[in-house]
Parts: C-alpha cells; structure tokens; sequence
C-alpha cells in the first residue's frame, strides 16, 4: 500500500464516525525507498524502476526540462551543487565525534 493510500484510509476511516473525535493524531508506519543503506539489498532493475517511476525529484525534475523551463546544463549546473553539498554534509557528519548526552534538550 503507497503512503498516500494509508493516509485515505485512516483519514476516511476518522470521517466514518467509526474513530474517536478526540483523536489528535494518528501514527502512520510508512517504509521509505531509499537510495542508500538497505538499497543496497535491492536488485538493480528495482533501483532503476524505482528512480524511473517513483523518485519524486528524478520526476520533478524530468517535468522542468520536459516543459523548457531549465535547460540541461542549467539543470547538470544545479545537480552537481546540490550533489556537493551533500557530500560535504556527509562527509563533516562522518568525521565529527559524537554528541554528548549534555546536548539532549527536554520539554
């Protein structure tokens, strides 16, 4: 079941009268897909699927250079800034020490 799918049914299932109306919140588990990580035990026709079909940045972007609004090099210009910073994020994140119990912030 897609996320959004969950979201429907809890949602009509409050509407229904069949829920509590107090009900502040609901906890929904969604699995996400992911790029890195457990990606790893997934074949690589899945991954390509999964980015051809279901990567809602690989789509979003699709639709910019589909309707001419970014050129290609505009759009490899962009990539590859984004894909820096996140490899200078990751890389800072990897090589910093741990946080100390101190730094928790309660309430």
């Amino acid at each position: 079941m897609q996320p959004h799918e969950r979201i429907e049914d809890q949602q009509a299932w409050l509407q229904s009268g069949n829920g509590l109306r107090e009900v502040a919140a609901i906890g929904i588990e969604i699995e996400p897909d992911r790029r890195r990580g457990k990606s790893q035990y997934r074949t690589q026709a899945e991954i390509a699927d999964w980015r051809k079909f279901r990567d809602p940045i690989d789509q979003f972007s699709e639709k910019l250079l589909t309707a001419g609004d970014i050129s290609q090099s505009d759009y490899e210009v962009m990539k590859k800034s984004v894909t820096d910073e996140i490899a200078d994020a990751v890389a800072f994140a990897e090589s910093s020490a741990e946080p100390g119990i101190e730094t928790i912030e309660f309430g």
